[in-house]
């Protein structure tokens, strides 16, 4: 049979994302959320952060997230049909659907790598909003009242004005030059490569499972250059086709069958 759709929303449905990730490792509650010790990296702190309420997990991190699936997906290092029918065991979800043998198109290994580098580089943004330098970026998002907790959940960042910094980063997390050019941030050419979004403060855009697929990035001086600057259509960034926060809006879109869509970021 074909792949129903309905079902990954089903399963999810009849899941908690807590008790999913508490059947691995352990887990503990911070406030209103729950913390555990990110199994995907070499984590001495609890950076693994769960949401019951989004029903996702995120590590802050090494940027690793997603849904319940996707952690059975990870932990178990096996395929997301089999991730999802033990999700649906765990949450003693049964569906006739999970028994039957179904097609999916398989995931295109191309861009396994210009997904990382987002992931990558959206790390590098935060890391460098935070420095001396991205403090005219820091005081910008503070104006607008958007605080640590906002600037967090949504991976705001700021972009060096080096514009070879970024470049040089990714290619230190292993990078090539080509895979840099394809996720649509570089400009000029081969050694010259700098980042396009240097000296600008930087709203990574998410597709609708969370996943960083580019950015828009908003001027912080008045030196004629375009306000704001979306990145290039590339492989992976098609910006007709997406709703800015889609990923977090749509668990309450489902509960309450509504959302509000407004222009812009803030």
């Amino acid at each position: 049979m074909e792949f129903d759709n309905t079902l990954i929303t089903d399963v999810l449905k009849n899941a908690n994302v807590v008790d999913v990730i508490s059947s691995y490792i352990e887990v503990k509650q911070k406030g209103r959320n729950h913390v555990a010790l990110c199994p995907f990296h070499d984590d001495k702190n609890p950076s693994l952060q769960i949401s019951a309420e989004k029903q996702i997990f995120k590590c802050f991190v090494c940027g690793t997230g997603g849904n319940a699936i996707r952690f059975v997906e990870l932990y178990e290092h096996i395929p997301f049909m089999e991730a999802m029918r033990k999700v649906a065991e765990i949450s003693g979800y049964h569906d006739d659907r999970l028994l039957k043998k179904i097609t999916i198109t398989p995931v295109d290994e191309e861009l396994l790598p210009l997904k990382k580098c987002l992931s990558d580089l959206t790390t590098y943004y935060q890391y460098a909003l935070a420095t001396d330098e991205g403090k005219i970026g820091l005081d910008y998002l503070n104006d607008r009242h958007l605080n640590a907790e906002i600037r967090k959940k949504y991976l705001l960042g700021y972009a060096f004005k080096d514009g070879k910094e970024s470049v040089k980063y990714l290619q230190s997390k292993g990078h090539s030059l080509r895979t840099i050019e394809l996720i649509g941030i570089v400009g000029g050419s081969g050694t010259n490569f700098v980042d396009k979004n240097a000296g600008r403060v930087v709203f990574p855009i998410a597709d609708g499972e969370g996943q960083v697929i580019g950015f828009s990035t908003r001027r912080l001086l008045d030196d004629g250059s375009p306000k704001y600057v979306n990145s290039p259509e590339t492989k992976l960034f098609h910006k007709s086709d997406i709703l800015y926060n889609f990923h977090n809006a749509k668990q309450f879109a489902r509960r309450e069958g509504y959302v509000y869509i407004l222009e812009g970021f803030m």
